[in-house]
């Protein structure tokens, strides 16, 4: 299988989209059930190319005789290099760092060195960061510092345009299809960091560089407005709010998180605990703790806020560990006198300080994600940035 192996333009950045498709079917009042219509997500990469001499003339011929052919594209945003000299023949490789969890038995890694030509080679296991392949091993004698690349199997666009600045001078972009095969959807190996009642629970922050944009929606039904008096009817239970923030994946470890996170919940259709990460929660000393030690200024969180009548069921602490706790909320009691609101939670508070002295504290609901799509913008070689929304979904939903 011939090697895509032409080096994206990085000023551009590289453009990787996962796909998933869910099927949210929505009743009179609102209330939603999904399906999800894809196992494998479908993957895509957007780069342009910036070609000179002998590249610019490869990369013509490469077009001209397999534009229409499947090609081994090397996964750009993760390089590694060998940590050794590999002979030729050899059936090891020692690597300088651990690859994705999805390069499995029968996946190709590309060899890139220098102005040698690239070739592919077959996994038959990983452990850590040596590789083992399979029979005949590798092709050449390799060098210490060669780099060493994952692949995606890939179509190219049906057309594909590119402009000569000169006749050894060729700059195109250029959009790839990663295959789809038969094989059973992998097991995400990236775990969820916590579990609450059987759900996963998203205690991972945003990006706050960009803030965090936050749509809430009722949604209602207007019986009159040309005649005589308006008149509304509420069709959704409660609100639904959508959080929006960006997330940057600096190392390989929280690109591989974010991507098992989508997998695990096949974009749109899986169901998860979040944090609305906006301090909405003014919690405070509790006059009297025997009631709850859960009280918030105000009286009005009493009366807006009851279970039952807002998707915010929960209560989420970062505690001074730096662990994360949940509590559901039970029940609201107000007290006129101190101008507090005491929240009643089923989950007991066991910690020796104040829950107002913890690190942060936030209202939680359960959520699902708000695009079946997850956009990653590449800037450099392990240096990405994705969008993630979440949106809130009813208890019963």
């Amino acid at each position: 299988m011939l090697i895509l192996d032409f080096l994206p333009n990085w000023r551009n950045g590289v453009t990787e989209t996962r796909e998933y498709l869910t099927n949210i079917m929505t009743a009179y009042d609102q209330t939603e059930q999904r399906a999800a219509l894809r196992d494998k997500p479908r993957n895509t990469m957007a780069y342009t190319l910036l070609l000179h001499g002998a590249d610019a003339s490869r990369f013509d011929w490469l077009l001209t005789a397999a534009q229409a052919q499947v090609l081994l594209m090397p996964y750009w945003p993760m390089p590694f290099r060998l940590a050794a000299d590999a002979a030729n023949g050899a059936r090891a490789l020692q690597l300088d760092g651990d690859l994705p969890p999805w390069v499995v038995a029968g996946e190709q890694l590309a060899m890139v060195y220098g102005g040698r030509s690239s070739v592919p080679v077959t996994v038959q296991s990983v452990a850590g960061k040596t590789v083992n392949l399979v029979a005949p091993g590798l092709p050449g004698a390799w060098p210490k510092g060669a780099m060493v690349y994952p692949t995606w199997q890939v179509r190219a666009q049906d057309t594909l345009d590119f402009k000569r600045h000169t006749p050894t001078v060729s700059e195109a972009s250029i959009s790839l299809s990663r295959q789809i095969s038969g094989a059973a959807a992998p097991v995400p190996a990236s775990v969820a960091d916590m579990t609450y009642d059987s759900l996963e629970v998203l205690t991972r922050d945003i990006n706050w560089r960009d803030g965090q944009d936050v749509t809430m929606a009722w949604m209602t039904d207007l019986m009159d407005g040309q005649r005589g008096r308006t008149s509304y009817e509420v069709l959704s239970k409660a609100q639904q709010r959508t959080s929006s923030g960006s997330v940057l994946l600096d190392n390989l470890a929280k690109a591989n998180w974010w991507q098992a996170f989508y997998d695990r919940h096949k974009g749109r259709r899986g169901v998860f605990y979040a944090p609305t990460r906006s301090r909405d929660l003014p919690l405070v000393k509790s006059p009297t703790p025997a009631k709850s030690v859960f009280a918030v200024a105000g009286t009005q969180f009493h009366a807006l806020m009851q279970p039952g009548t807002t998707m915010l069921t929960h209560i989420m602490i970062k505690l001074q560990s730096q662990a994360h706790q949940l509590f559901k909320i039970a029940s609201l009691e107000v007290d006129y006198v101190n101008d507090v609101t005491y929240i009643k939670t089923v989950e007991p508070w066991t910690q020796a300080y104040r829950p107002e002295q913890a690190l942060t504290y936030y209202l939680a609901s359960k959520c699902r994600l708000g695009s079946d799509t997850m956009t990653i913008n590449w800037r450099a070689a392990l240096i990405g940035e994705t969008q993630i929304a979440v949106t809130t979904v009813g208890a019963n939903w």
